[in-house]
């Protein structure tokens, strides 16, 4: 479209759709001016304004119901003669519209229109996945890229046609994006009628076809280039409860190891990438690119069972959890830390997992001597995740061997921080953070005793600490009138540790009872050196039996699954959003892969989510259990 005169005039014939009512579907000089007249996406995108699509559902929505009626027909019925211009304006007046129709929460118009006995909805879906892989508009009927399912590659496959590819992915995710004008709270029950018909509607053939084209070009553009801009819109979401979804079925009988050597070396060199390219703080794109290598890696762990075994076999997950501790360290993301400190909880959940940590690379020095490094960094956004943090430490305690000296004073020095009065009773829940640091370390000692020798060394010589609470809990119980029930204190786990307290004093010369007057306990005498004394230890019998350990286990409900959910779609809408990209610098910087069907058209801007919030500054979280770690936790360590 490229005269002035020509574009007045299609917005004039846009404006009857809110003026004229019942223009007919056999209208056809009126509605082929969608598809014949407009250039490119841009025209469709400018042209097309959201309040003239708000207005005509106000005012006329049968209209805005056959528009897109008529157009799903055109794609539907296309074939290798339709031009391929004339294929793809029906794509973009659909992206353009469905939006709005969702965003409206017209329940009822959505489903007489796609789900009525028509199925319009259905056929649309069908009909665009096999467009994908259609030769002549998108380059190959085969899987887009060498990976799983696909040791060759055809080639060949033009700018034009990955633009085209990519501009029929994008009304596919549009199809879905119904969750974006949900809420948090009902976004995992209400779900996306056009999301379960991908997942369990399509055909074997196809399911598989596009399955392995979603991951093996993520896997391959997010590896050949950390900062790729596209890969985020190939996501496969979370199907309706009850319904089979066959791309999670069929990703979960993968077995073959060069299938497995594809995705872990790709997923394990990406992270690597990520967190070697950069020594600042990982914000932003970075950290969005995070996000979505580690929700694809959750996802295949979950879905496929021989997957997590593998990765240990072959020692890609030393890598892994190393590359996640670092991003850990450098993200301020508040959204990929809870994502990363999640997924290290469901890890450290898994026996088999943690029991890989005796010894290597990753052991249970490196990753507690990180896990207690993060939460007494200066960082607010680490706030948040430090109750997941401390969960992810005691899950490892029952198995942790070894605990060096350096190792247990830093987690001494956090005792003394979540056991201070003035971050024991900021709220009525610190307490539990105090209560399973104390279990974690009673677990360290019960199940390990002889081999955490240097961690009874040092808890022995840090006994202050602990005569601190024991003291705290004496005076508190004297209070006849406190304001708080407060007798949770007695009940604080301190009984094993006071076990040890006494074996230790009786059996290891160096060591005696501190007197009342004493700040710390007695240094050991010159001849009782440190070495010596922990020598005499690891020869001691424990002197507490096991007590049975429950691990805490990570489990999605459904205000997890809501904000996945929205971790997700937050993602597609930023890459969407970020229109005005020269699309030669997009070719320049990621690829010749790219055409402006690739360019991001800010399919959701100026609509109005209810999923999340879009804003330019985000205002703090509520940060609950934690709202005093901040003040304490890194101040009162650093200041030792």
């Amino acid at each position: 479209m490229g005269q002035t005169e020509s574009k007045q005039t299609f917005r004039t014939e846009i404006f009857r759709l809110s003026t004229e009512n019942g223009i007919a579907e056999s209208d056809s000089l009126f509605w082929s001016k969608l598809w014949l007249v407009p250039e490119n996406a841009s025209d469709i995108f400018t042209l097309v304004g959201e309040n003239d699509v708000r207005t005509a559902l106000q005012t006329f929505p049968d209209n805005i119901a056959t528009l897109i009626r008529v157009v799903s027909e055109q794609i539907i019925n296309c074939t290798d003669t339709t031009p391929d211009v004339q294929l793809l304006n029906c794509i973009r007046v659909l992206t353009r519209v469905l939006p709005i129709v969702f965003e409206s929460g017209t329940k009822t118009f959505e489903d007489d229109l796609f789900w009525s006995n028509d199925v319009l909805g259905e056929k649309l879906v069908t009909k665009l996945v096999s467009l994908l892989f259609n030769k002549k508009l998108c380059g190959t009927s085969q899987i887009w890229e060498m990976g799983v399912g696909c040791h060759s590659s055809e080639g060949g496959v033009t700018s034009v046609q990955e633009g085209n590819r990519c501009e029929i992915l994008r009304l596919l995710v549009c199809c879905c994006c119904k969750q974006l004008y949900t809420s948090v709270n009902h976004v995992t029950t209400q779900g996306s009628r056009f999301l379960t018909c991908i997942v369990s509607g399509l055909s074997k053939s196809d399911t598989l076809l596009l399955l392995c084209s979603l991951l093996n070009l993520s896997l391959v553009r997010l590896l050949r280039d950390a900062n790729a801009t596209a890969a985020s819109a190939r996501r496969v979401l979370p199907p309706e409860k009850g319904v089979k979804n066959n791309f999670r079925y069929f990703l979960g009988k993968l077995k073959q190891d060069v299938d497995f050597e594809f995705i872990a070396r790709h997923i394990s060199e990406i992270l690597a990438k990520f967190s070697a390219s950069s020594g600042s703080i990982l914000t932003g794109k970075k950290a969005t690119r995070i996000n979505e290598i580690i929700s694809l890696l959750w996802e295949i762990i979950q879905t496929n069972k021989r997957f997590l075994p593998w990765l240990l076999k072959k020692e890609y997950l030393d890598q892994i959890i190393l590359s996640i501790l670092q991003q850990v360290k450098m993200c301020e993301s508040a959204q990929t830390l809870r994502l990363l400190s999640n997924f290290l909880l469901y890890l450290s959940d898994d026996d088999v997992v943690v029991s890989s940590f005796d010894d290597g690379t990753v052991n249970f020095n490196y990753i507690l001597g990180q896990l207690f490094a993060v939460i007494t960094q200066p960082r607010e956004e680490i706030n948040p995740i430090i109750p997941t943090l401390v969960e992810c430490i005691y899950n490892l305690s029952v198995q942790a061997k070894h605990i060096d000296y350096t190792v247990a004073c830093q987690l001494v020095d956090i005792f003394d921080v979540l056991s201070s009065p003035s971050f024991l009773f900021a709220n009525s829940t610190n307490r539990f953070l105090l209560e399973l640091t104390l279990e974690s370390i009673n677990a360290m000692l019960e199940y390990n005793f002889q081999a955490n020798k240097s961690l009874v060394f040092v808890l022995q010589k840090r006994r202050s600490s602990f005569e601190k609470l024991h003291r705290l809990i004496k005076e508190k119980g004297k209070e006849p009138t406190s304001e708080e029930d407060l007798s949770w204190l007695e009940d604080l786990p301190l009984d094993t540790m006071d076990t040890v307290y006494a074996m230790i004093e009786s059996s290891v010369p160096g060591f005696s009872s501190p007197t009342p007057s004493a700040s710390t306990s007695e240094e050991p005498k010159a001849k009782d050196t440190p070495s010596s004394m922990i020598d005499t230890i690891g020869t001691l019998n424990p002197p507490v039996q096991p007590s049975k350990f429950h691990k805490i286990e990570f489990q999605w409900d459904p205000v997890l699954l809501g904000w996945y959910l929205s971790l997700i779609w937050t993602s597609l809408y930023t890459h969407e959003a970020r229109v005005g990209r020269q699309v030669t610098s997009l070719a320049d910087t990621v690829g010749t892969g790219y055409s402006g069907g690739a360019a991001p058209v800010g399919v959701w801007n100026r609509t109005h989510t209810k999923l999340f919030k879009v804003q330019q500054s985000v205002a703090a979280p509520n940060l609950g259990a934690v709202d005093a770690v901040a003040m304490n936790v890194w101040k009162r360590i650093t200041n030792r």
